[in-house]
């Protein structure tokens, strides 16, 4: 008898350290007019190659509206439930080992409710105070408490580290460092660990007036641009991404700009996905010349400038070199009319 308890105690351990080792998560709901379509779940952490999509993760044929689906999720990411061939969907953090209830119509899936268990629930209660955070002075002594509280509740989960994203580029370095140095040792071997670190942990910007990283960089016909062609005056670039509103709310006085300043424009997206890259070029009517590394925050001209959020611009001279200023709107247009340009 005791031989058959070690062996069934064995395959019970071995079951459920398999499972916090595999990983999954389930999602099931109901999503109106959805009828007997495909849907898809994709992995919006993945940073794509010029023409591609964000890859797929799973995806299950609907019942008269109804879906289940179990997908294997071996760490916290950042993922999209989606009809087949819709523009539409909606993104959400993906927690290992956690049930969601997706409740929408397919009309407006982006606004759908997601439920979930106890962390997703306390991730999403923390991301709401968050995102109203807009500077860094004073540092929101009830925020730091609220992710500090989140790191200790779910020591082994990288669910702070997406939190964070909210705070990382406008609290100092200093807070970011000391929350990070909270997390678990392995949450801290993770590359997502890695990438904040590279990110908070930087010296102070000192490239003024030295060559910028031009490497890397595609028009939107997929060819590689070729910086040179500036060179015949001077240059502002902007750094947005079709996700960024209050980059998007600037494009009338950046029109205006352009049309004041006898300058080259040209516009260098954060965008991974060339699809929806394009699409908000066409539909927003950015301006400019517009580039593209599908880097995002990783793009070594990013890393260059110390840049940890945007809209950011900056004036570079006919050798494309940039000039001091301090990357918003209105420092470039005093230093364009100190420039005289």
């Amino acid at each position: 008898m005791k031989c058959l308890q070690t062996i069934v105690l064995i395959l019970l351990c071995s079951h459920l350290f398999g499972q916090q080792k595999d990983g999954y998560i389930t999602i099931s709901g109901k999503i109106a007019d959805l009828g007997n379509e495909k849907i898809y779940v994709r992995n919006k952490n993945s940073i794509t190659l010029p023409g591609q999509i964000y890859p797929y993760l799973d995806s299950i044929i609907a019942k008269n509206d109804q879906f289940e689906m179990k997908v294997s999720l071996k760490e916290c990411l950042m993922i999209s439930l989606e009809k087949e061939g819709s523009e539409k969907w909606i993104t959400f953090l993906g927690i290992p080992n956690t049930h969601y209830t997706v409740q929408g119509d397919t009309a407006t899936i982006y606004q759908a409710s997601i439920k979930g268990d106890q962390e997703y629930e306390d991730y999403t209660k923390l991301v709401q105070v968050l995102s109203k955070l807009e500077s860094k002075n004073p540092v929101d002594s009830n925020a730091i408490t609220m992710i500090a509280n989140h790191i200790q509740k779910y020591n082994s989960s990288t669910s702070a580290l997406f939190a964070m994203n909210y705070i990382s580029r406008i609290y100092p370095t200093d807070v970011n460092l000391s929350l990070m140095k909270q997390l678990n040792p392995k949450v801290q071997e993770t590359e997502l660990y890695q990438t904040m670190m590279n990110t908070i942990d930087q010296v102070p910007f000192n490239n003024w007036n030295k060559d910028i990283p031009k490497d890397g960089f595609l028009t939107t016909e997929n060819e590689p641009f070729n910086w040179n062609k500036l060179k015949d005056k001077y240059t502002v670039i902007s750094f947005w991404a079709s996700y960024c509103g209050p980059c998007l709310a600037e494009i009338p006085e950046l029109e205006a700009l352009i049309k004041k300043y006898n300058v080259n424009f040209v516009s260098i997206s954060l965008d991974n996905d060339r699809f929806y890259w394009l699409n908000t070029i066409n539909r927003s009517k950015y301006p400019g010349i517009h580039i593209n590394n599908f880097k995002g925050f990783n793009s070594p001209l990013l890393n260059y400038f110390k840049i940890k959020s945007i809209p950011k611009l900056y004036l570079l001279d006919k050798d494309l070199k940039p000039l001091e200023s301090e990357g918003s709107l209105i420092s470039l247009l005093q230093l364009l009319d100190k420039t005289k340009l």
